[in-house]
């Protein structure tokens, strides 16, 4: 694999983490702990294979919780949210947080089919002819040895 095709892999790594987290803004985790840890790498070896790993929190957003269904979020899990909002991190604040979101529940949003949504769409519109170019790079340099 050439230089070329390393840099538009690359470069592709940092735009699905350019579109990962401008999804999560669009979702309203512009200051999430999720947005802070999503990581893209590309395996350049033999066929290039992304790599979007998000922290575990991704399954409860994902997935959402259903009103009055089992048992409040933990309170220890709110207490660094609620200092990035601002909000007062006292015991009774929080259970009342945490209260309220079992008993109302949150609805799912589906990041992951958002993001996929957008990758689709800049391979298709972007990313196809940029690893074009680089491919016949690739030959014009073997053929021209």
């Amino acid at each position: 694999m050439n230089e070329s095709m390393e840099k538009v892999l690359n470069s592709i790594a940092e735009d699905i983490l350019s579109l990962a987290h401008l999804i999560l803004d669009e979702n309203g985790l512009k200051n999430s702990a999720l947005k802070e840890d999503v990581r893209c790498t590309v395996e350049a070896s033999g066929n290039p294979v992304f790599t979007i790993l998000f922290n575990d929190y991704i399954d409860y957003i994902e997935g959402g919780r259903k009103s009055d269904s089992g048992i409040a979020p933990p309170i220890s899990e709110l207490r660094d949210w609620a200092q990035r909002k601002g909000i007062p991190a006292t015991n009774d604040v929080l259970y009342a947080i945490a209260e309220t979101i079992r008993k109302q529940g949150m609805a799912p949003r589906p990041i992951l089919a958002m993001l996929e949504q957008e990758i689709d769409k800049s391979f298709e519109n972007e990313w196809a002819d940029q690893l074009f170019d680089a491919i016949i790079k690739e030959i014009e340099v073997f053929f021209n040895d």
